[in-house]
């Protein structure tokens, strides 16, 4: 079944190339159509989907550059995002929290900023 569903991509990811779109859009368009209609990978399919993660990675990796994101600019943009997303985060967590949620049940102000701070980075 892994021809068909790599023809399947190719096919996508080819289409979507040709009306001027990036093919990893037609990809994941392939994969989610794939998935509503109850289709399922086998081991090899999942392998072969996590090497070409680590190969986008990797090629993310090389075009970065390094002195761009030293620049003042950057490191005030992120530092900005990331506080209002942890007041944000964390004010939200902390309200389920009081309201017995059960995921949040009984986090203090501190849990609930520690978990928003681990959730800025996503």
């Amino acid at each position: 079944m892994e021809p068909v569903f790599l023809a399947v991509a190719f096919a996508l990811g080819f289409s979507f190339r040709q009306i001027g779109l990036p093919p990893m859009i037609g990809f994941l368009a392939a994969g989610f159509a794939l998935n509503a209609f109850g289709y399922k990978g086998s081991e090899l399919l999942d392998q072969i989907a996590d090497l070409g993660v680590v190969l986008l990675l990797f090629s993310i990796g090389l075009k970065l550059n390094l002195k761009s994101l030293l620049k003042p600019e950057i490191w005030a943009t992120t530092s900005l995002h990331m506080a209002i997303t942890i007041v944000l985060l964390s004010a939200v967590i902390f309200a389920a929290s009081t309201a017995s949620l059960i995921l949040f049940n009984g986090l203090d102000r501190a849990a609930a900023a520690l978990i928003a701070f681990g959730l800025s980075f996503s």
